[in-house]
Parts: structure tokens; C-alpha cells; sequence
């Protein structure tokens, strides 16, 4: 699990990464009411009963199991928990929010409760941002004033990083070029032998500066029609919930 964390960390720092999944919920254990000789409590009974329908993905059958538990244990968090994991596998949203804010009442560290406090929040905000009306000036200004700019507020975070590097790059192999060429013509000029060598590679140098300025132009240029045809484009960084078997997964992922 450390590895995990730490590679989605690395991950997401490089923007190089496709799909990273962080757990942020437990599965439900098992009482040892299936042990040989072992007499249950009618509590302990109530919750293998609650937990195997859980994970049979009866959810709806569950969660009355873990209401009634919660009735005589209401300081329980792992309960509390179930019945937030069942809410939201029922689509009850709101009921699961604030499921885990109890949670976090009783217990304000507790790591599953502010995972999906935290995921909640953003995804409200993001559909806040999704709502929010697009024009394609504001891209092009910012893409404008700094290339690559325009397709990160289009949250094309990978596409303006290729998009700022090769401007810049290719801005200063032609910068290079151009002192490179002003040295060597006023070698040239200075030269009292060789004239024709020395002007060669004066004329070679300003044939690599114009060729890098081209190439700089043109990325600027694209970058500006990019980010202005794709203002409004499906947002590129999507977070969401994801399950597998009977653990909550929260995944990222970074398109092109």
C-alpha cells in the first residue's frame, strides 16, 4: 500500500501517468461467529449477517442490519462507516456525506471518512466549474501571453507542458543561433584570410537561426488555435470513484 501511495504521488508530480488507483475504504471484517464451538452474540450475529450481505453486494439488505446495529452502539465508527459505504453504493449521496461527517465527528482523523470528505468536495467543485459558462478568448489571452498556458486553464495539463516546452526550447536554440551568426560574421568581417570560409559559416549559423525562429513561430501559432478551438473541450482531469470487489478505489486520470 506504501508503494502505492508513493508511486500515484510520483505519478502525478511527473504528469507523465496515465492511471494511478488509491484505496480509501476497508472491507468489512468477519466476526468469529463462524468458529467451531463459538456462541455469538445477538450483536455479533446481527453484524456477520449485515457484513456477508455486504459483501454479496446486497447493499440495500445491509444497511437496515447496520442501522439496527448503530441503535445500540451509536459511538461505533466502523458501523458508522458501513452504513456511509452502503449509502453510497446506493447512490444516496447526500445520506453518505453526511454519514462521514458523523464520522469525522467522533473521530476527526479517522483516514476513510476525510478521503471521501475530501473526494466529495472536489467532485462538488468540479461540477461547480463544469457549470460555469466557456469562452474561447480566455484561453487564447493566456495562451497568448505564455504558450502552453491556454490548454492548462483548458485542463489539458499535458498538452500545455509539451506545448511550453518546445516553445521555449526552440526560442532558445534560436537565440543561440542568432549570436552564434553574429559572431561568426564579425569574424568574418575581421578575417584577413579564409573569407570565403569564414561567410559560410555565418550564413549557415543565420540558416539555423531562421529555421528555429520558423519552427518557434509555428508552435506559438498552434498553441493559440489549439487552446481557442478546444475552450470548452471535456475536462481532462476526471475524478471519480471506482470499485473493485469490495474495496472503494479513488481513481485519477490525466487525457490527452
Amino acid at each position: 500500500m506504501k508503494m502505492k501511495k508513493l508511486l500515484f504521488l510520483i505519478l502525478i508530480l511527473a504528469t507523465g501517468y496515465i492511471f494511478a488507483d488509491e484505496k480509501i475504504v476497508v472491507q468489512p471484517t468477519e466476526t468469529p461467529i463462524t468458529s467451531p464451538g463459538y456462541i455469538p452474540t445477538q450483536k455479533e450475529a446481527l453484524q456477520y449477517r449485515a457484513d456477508k450481505l455486504y459483501n454479496e453486494k446486497k447493499y440495500n439488505e445491509a444497511l437496515p442490519l447496520y442501522l439496527e446495529l448503530i441503535k445500540t452502539d451509536n459511538k461505533n465508527i466502523k458501523i458508522w462507516k458501513q452504513i456511509g459505504y452502503c449509502y453510497y453504493k446506493l447512490n444516496n449521496h447526500n445520506y453518505a456525506y453526511n454519514i462521514f461527517k458523523k464520522v469525522l465527528e467522533l473521530d476527526k482523523n479517522d483516514k476513510d471518512a476525510k478521503d471521501f470528505m475530501n473526494f466529495y468536495n472536489n467532485l462538488i467543485e468540479k461540477k461547480q466549474k463544469q457549470s460555469e459558462k466557456r469562452t474561447w478568448f480566455d484561453p487564447l489571452w493566456r495562451s497568448a501571453l505564455i504558450p502552453g498556458w491556454g490548454q492548462v486553464h483548458n485542463n489539458q495539463l499535458v498538452k500545455g507542458l509539451l506545448f511550453g516546452g518546445a516553445f521555449i526550447t526552440s526560442v532558445g536554440i534560436t537565440i543561440y543561433c542568432v549570436q552564434d551568426e553574429n559572431t561568426k560574421y564579425d569574424r568574418y568581417l575581421k578575417t584577413n584570410e579564409n573569407h570565403e570560409l569564414a561567410f559560410n559559416k555565418a550564413q549557415e549559423a543565420y540558416n539555423s537561426a531562421l529555421i528555429w525562429g520558423v519552427i518557434a513561430s509555428v508552435v506559438y501559432a498552434g498553441n493559440l488555435v489549439d487552446a481557442a478551438i478546444n475552450y470548452n473541450c471535456e475536462e481532462a482531469r476526471q475524478t471519480f470513484l471506482k470499485f473493485d470487489k469490495e474495496s472503494i478505489y479513488l481513481s485519477y486520470l490525466i487525457r490527452w
